[in-house]
């Protein structure tokens, strides 16, 4: 192959000896990876101002700090879901890095319990896990998401493009309630279950969610100004009859 590593196209050194091995030797690969460590982490922690807040002096090892993929999946049932974070480059040195969590459709206190802290990557540690413990009830809901973030880095920098991560929380209870959970499994008890029964598993699911059951209690109150307004119009009727004619 023409392609040549960029320490193999130059001229040997004392401090890469294998510069004269064959290219595709595992010496010269190394000796390439060391070399261009410093652009390799230039390139994926991105430009200076996507990272402002990171801390990295000069004679701090080229570490990239960033999650290890840019979506987790997790079962509601599992209680907890876990973010893996990894460190990219030179792990001579130590490095640490600040997390917080972001609701989406998933909110705090609802479906999962907020999260901020930080991680500390020991010398040769590359990876560390982010552990945000989830809420569990047993109301249906689709799939949910929130974000984890990492906010800021010492002696590192934050990976460009995986420094934020989603996290999709699965529901594992049925629609629209877990009462006739049992009866899916026999087709006996399936076929017994009775429409009215079923619609009214659905009044109760969407009854106890706080904004349908808001709205619900309004329009039933909005729907009664007609009533209240017959009443008002015989009651102006009878007096008008009764005493004024």
């Amino acid at each position: 192959s023409s392609h040549r590593c960029a320490c193999l196209r130059s001229r040997p050194s004392h401090a890469c000896p294998s510069a004269m091995a064959p290219w595709f030797s595992a010496s010269a690969r190394n000796c390439c990876c060391h070399a261009n460590v410093q652009e390799t982490t230039r390139l994926l922690a991105g430009d200076d101002e996507a990272q402002a807040g990171d801390e990295e002096g000069e004679d701090v090892p080229a570490s990239v700090l960033q999650f290890s993929t840019s979506q987790f999946f997790c079962c509601e049932e599992e209680g907890e879901a876990s973010v893996d974070v990894v460190r990219l480059g030179d792990a001579s040195g130590t490095a640490k890095c600040w997390y917080e969590t972001e609701d989406g459709s998933a909110r705090a206190g609802q479906k999962f319990v907020a999260q901020k802290g930080m991680l500390e990557f020991r010398q040769g540690e590359t990876t560390q896990s982010v552990r945000i413990p989830l809420l569990v009830d047993a109301g249906w809901d689709s799939t949910l998401e929130f974000s984890v973030v990492l906010t800021r880095a010492h002696r590192a920098r934050r990976g460009k493009y995986l420094n934020r991560c989603l996290v999709s929380v699965i529901d594992d209870d049925l629609f629209p309630t877990n009462k006739f959970g049992v009866a899916l499994t026999d087709e006996e008890q399936l076929a017994q279950i009775s429409g009215p029964a079923l619609m009214l598993e659905y009044v109760r699911m969407n009854l106890s969610s706080t904004l349908p059951r808001r709205h619900t209690i309004l329009m039933i109150l909005l729907d009664q100004i007609q009533n209240l307004y017959f009443l008002l119009t015989i009651y102006l009727q009878m007096y008008l009859v009764d005493d004024v004619l």
